[in-house]
Order: C-alpha cells, then sequence, then structure tokens
C-alpha cells in the first residue's frame, strides 16, 4: 500500500490489487492441495516463502499498474503455500481428539502477527522508505517460515506414530492404510459442502469487508487515537477468542458454535452501523474481533469433521477457494455500498444482514455428516 501511493497509484487500484491477491491464493489452494499429497509439504512450503519474499522484494520497485498486479498474483501463489491449505492439513494429520485446540493455537499466529509486525513494518516503512524497507521484511517471512518447516515432520507416521501420538494405525504389507474419509467427488456433490461454502464466501466477504473500512469507521466519528485503538481491541479480542474457542470447539456441537458465531459477527456489525461514540465503536469492536478469528478457524474443523481425512487437502482448498473470493469481494462491496448509501452506516448494516444470510445457509446445510469408511 505505501508503495502504491509513492508512485500516485489510486485507491481503487490498490483494492482491486488485494482481491486479486485473494482470489490468486484461493486458486493457487486448488493445486497446492494436489502437491502435499503427492510430495512433502515441506517443500511446498519452503517454495512459497521464496516466492513471498521475491515478491514482497519486487514491492519496493513497482512503478507500473501491471507490475503492482504482477506482484500481489505472484505473493498471492506463495502465500498459499504457506498458509491455510498447508497449515490446516498438517494440524489436521496430526491431530484428532486435540484439533481444535490445536488449530486455535496455531491461528492465533493470526493475531498475534497483525498485533506486533504491523505496527513494526509500517514504522520501518514511514522511517527508512519501502526500498530500504522490504529486504528487511522479506528476510523476516523467510525466516518465520522455512527454519519451521525444515524441522516439522509431514505426517506422525514418520515418527511410527498416529494422530495425537496415539500408536500408529494399522498396516497392510508394510504400507500404511489409507486415510479413512469421503471421496472428493462425493464430497463436493453433498448438500453440506454446497452449502458450507456458499456460507463462508458470504461471511468472510461481511469480514473481511469490515475489517478493509473498520479504520475509517471509528476516524469518521471520532479521532484517530480512538481508530488505532479499535484496530488493537478487534486484534486482541480475536487472539482471546481464538483461545477460548479451541475450548469450546472440542466440548460443543460445531454446527451451534458456528451458527452463533455468525449471527454474532453480524450483530457486532449492526452495533458498529449505528454506534456514535467511542463506547458503543469499541464494545462492536470487541464482540467482532471475539467472532472472527473463530469462524475462520472453524472452517477446516467442519471439513475435517464432515468427510475425514482421506482427500483432506483438496476438498478443504475448494472450500477455501469460495471463502477466499469472498474475502477479495468485501472491501469492494463493502465500499460500493458505502458509497451509494452515502456513509458506513449503511455499509454496516448490509455486512451486519450478509452475516444473518449466511447463518441462514449454513443452518440450512444440516446436521454435520459423517465420513464415509
Amino acid at each position: 500500500m505505501p508503495r502504491l501511493h509513492e508512485q500516485g497509484f489510486s485507491v481503487s487500484l490498490a483494492s482491486g490489487a488485494t482481491a486479486t491477491f485473494f482470489v490468486v491464493s484461493g486458486l493457487a489452494g486448488l493445486v497446492i492441495s494436489r502437491l502435499i499429497v503427492r510430495y512433502d509439504i515441506r517443500l511446498t512450503m519452503i517454495g512459497g516463502a521464496l516466492l513471498g519474499a521475491l515478491s514482497l522484494l519486487a514491492l519496493a520497485y513497482t512503478n507500473q499498474v501491471w507490475q503492482v498486479y504482477v506482484v500481489h498474483i505472484v505473493f498471492g501463489v506463495g502465500f498459499a503455500c504457506t498458509n491455510m491449505v498447508p497449515g490446516a492439513t498438517l494440524i489436521t494429520r496430526w491431530f484428532e481428539r486435540g484439533r481444535a485446540r490445536a488449530l486455535s493455537y496455531a491461528a492465533t499466529g493470526l493475531s498475534l502477527g497483525g498485533i506486533l509486525l504491523t505496527p513494526l513494518c509500517a514504522t520501518m516503512i514511514t522511517g527508512h522508505g519501502l526500498a530500504r524497507t522490504m529486504p528487511w521484511i522479506a528476510a523476516l517471512y523467510l525466516v518465520g517460515i522455512i527454519p519451521a518447516a525444515l524441522i516439522l515432520k509431514p505426517d506422525p507416521s514418520d515418527m511410527g506414530l498416529g494422530p495425537d501420538g496415539d500408536p500408529p494405525h494399522a498396516r497392510v504389507a508394510g504400507k500404511a492404510m489409507a486415510r479413512p474419509g469421503t471421496a472428493f467427488h462425493d464430497a463436493i456433490r453433498s448438500r453440506f459442502f454446497h452449502m458450507t461454502a456458499a456460507s463462508y464466501a458470504l461471511i468472510m466477504l461481511a469480514q473481511v469487508g469490515a475489517i478493509a473500512h473498520q479504520f475509517n469507521l471509528v476516524l469518521t466519528r471520532t479521532t484517530a487515537d480512538d481508530a488505532a485503538t479499535a484496530i488493537i481491541f478487534i486484534a486482541s479480542a480475536s487472539m482471546a477468542g481464538r483461545l477460548l474457542g479451541g475450548w469450546i470447539a472440542s466440548h460443543f456441537s460445531l454446527r451451534t458454535f458456528t451458527i452463533l458465531l455468525m449471527i454474532g459477527q453480524g450483530s457486532s456489525q449492526f452495533i458498529l452501523a449505528g454506534g456514535d461514540d467511542t463506547v458503543w465503536l469499541f464494545a462492536g469492536c470487541i464482540i467482532f474481533g471475539l467472532t472472527i478469528g473463530n469462524i475462520l478457524m472453524l472452517m477446516p474443523l467442519l471439513y475435517a469433521q464432515a468427510f475425514g481425512l482421506r482427500d483432506y487437502s483438496r476438498i478443504y482448498s475448494l472450500g477455501n477457494m469460495f471463502a477466499a473470493i469472498g474475502m477479495g469481494a468485501g472491501p469492494l462491496a463493502m465500499g460500493l455500498v458505502h458509497d451509494w448509501l452515502g456513509g458506513y452506516g449503511g455499509s454496516y448494516a448490509f455486512a451486519g444482514v450478509v452475516s444473518v444470510v449466511s447463518a441462514g445457509l449454513f443452518s440450512a446445510a444440516g446436521a454435520i455428516p459423517k465420513p464415509h469408511e
């Protein structure tokens, strides 16, 4: 973003490039899901780290519109190689009873990174400029991913273990039996997959759109300091919510929990739509933060519980692609509604309606099915 402003690029270009990143990362996940089944998942993560670092370096030298989009496309591919699809697949392989808690701990890193790294990067860019800062950010990207990829094991069977450290699954003629679960083509034809994918496309549209405009919403109604504080509240509540949500998801119905969270996100957006003082705005931000991290965390859990491990990475990557399309469309949709209705009250009310509709769609998916044996 800073480079876009330095070069005089428009806000619409910035929004378009960000949307391109989300869509590309979702589409790339479909290919990556096949690669991590056939090859060592660590190779994909290391390759993605290298691509991501290369694109971050290149961002400092973009001065044409097409270059901006190329950088975001490359970064989208690199990001997909290192983020949700491989990460959720690893955790799903390693944990069964403790899967919800493991995912909540891993996903907490998303919020922690936002709290710690975003201000650091912004300060470095402001103080030293993009060209001098991006090599350090690229290096940080590599250091954060490659060492972890080198030491992790792609599957518990590599250490003679089963999920959760249990004894390994039975073997036939020296080979591990296929993981139980529903075949990919059967899963994607199911009503549960259709309705879940549709609901997540909408809930992520409302969620990412609201996050993208959050600072400006508070800024237009209070002060810049309050707007910055609101972002910290969202990130902090998201961290706390994920840790608590991991325990809740381990002990209660995933379906009921997901519906309540979607309704909760919508309620927070209605509060933000009508909030005209600091107390109401901060309250809406906290409720919003408590819901958003858990909603994203529950998606891989839902697909794992419904369809098992057999073709998990392919099933999840397809569902994640629809969610990524919603993420990419969210900021643009919120901006268009803002301009149409003349303010953030209408756009956040729109997001609240979309969130409630997504809860209805997910409810219509019915009970979570059991994986085929």
